[in-house]
């Protein structure tokens, strides 16, 4: 996910919650739009991202609509308490959409 600073940040997290935005009666748009709640993980090193304790987790949620979220492939480790998120150079990382349209 862009982690919103200027020089392409990425937040690396998980999903928590996903939410249908409701529309005004008005609004004739047939695209359903989806909220997306993501906890940040912390980056712990050699590409493994692992829960923050319980009292810094709340502090490390944002919301993002869904069509700016970019999936990961990872898996849990047990042996690190810690998902391991590949990093190979020579595939680039999915490429979230700009949540800030030019």
């Amino acid at each position: 996910v862009d982690g919103g600073k200027a020089d392409g940040q990425v937040l690396v997290g998980k999903i928590s919650l996903i939410q249908k935005v409701l529309k005004s009666e008005k609004d004739t748009s047939t695209n359903d739009e989806w909220l997306v709640e993501i906890t940040e993980l912390e980056d712990v090193g050699d590409g493994y991202y692992a829960d923050y304790p319980s009292r810094k987790r709340k502090s490390k949620r944002t919301l993002r609509n869904l069509q700016y979220i970019a999936p990961l492939a990872a898996s849990f480790v047990r042996a690190e308490d810690a998902y391991k998120v590949p990093r190979d150079m020579s595939v680039s990382p999915p490429v979230p959409k700009p949540s800030h349209p030019s």
